[in-house]
């Protein structure tokens, strides 16, 4: 009697972890389509043109002076602590970081790099710092 009272409890046991193997599984496929349906949401705003920060240089306004400052003089690539913050700020409010941010839990520089960045540069030959001082020329 007292055998069968410990495989019964055992066999409770089983099927308690049982269901929720199968609740975590369930839970787990709920997850794994939404980080899916985000993926693609991604990839799809890649050709996007991304929105640039308040204060940035748009690409068609990027002068020669900007681009040859790029060029040389690597301790005038600068830009203030204010404007850093704006930009991160930026990055923040953006419907694409809050997108990134649901998919991972978390946002790094790679990302903040691949989404906004590379875009916000690209075909300018220059950098965010340059973008953002347009044509003040300060030495860090």
């Amino acid at each position: 009697r007292q055998l069968f009272n410990i495989m019964k409890r055992e066999q409770d046991k089983i099927k308690t972890l049982e269901n929720q193997l199968t609740k975590m599984s369930k839970s787990k496929i709920v997850v794994e389509a939404h980080i899916a349906q985000l993926t693609a949401q991604l990839k799809n705003e890649q050709d996007v043109p991304v929105p640039i920060p308040p204060g940035m240089t748009p690409k068609d306004l990027v002068t020669p002076e900007m681009k040859a400052r790029q060029l040389s003089n690597p301790e005038s690539w600068t830009m203030t602590l204010s404007q850093f913050e704006e930009v991160i700020q930026f990055c923040i409010d953006s419907p694409k970081y809050q997108r990134i941010k649901a998919m991972k839990r978390f946002v790094n520089m790679h990302d903040i790099n691949e989404h906004f960045v590379k875009p916000w540069t690209r075909g300018t030959g220059c950098s965010v710092a340059v973008l953002m001082s347009k044509n003040v020329e300060e030495n860090a």
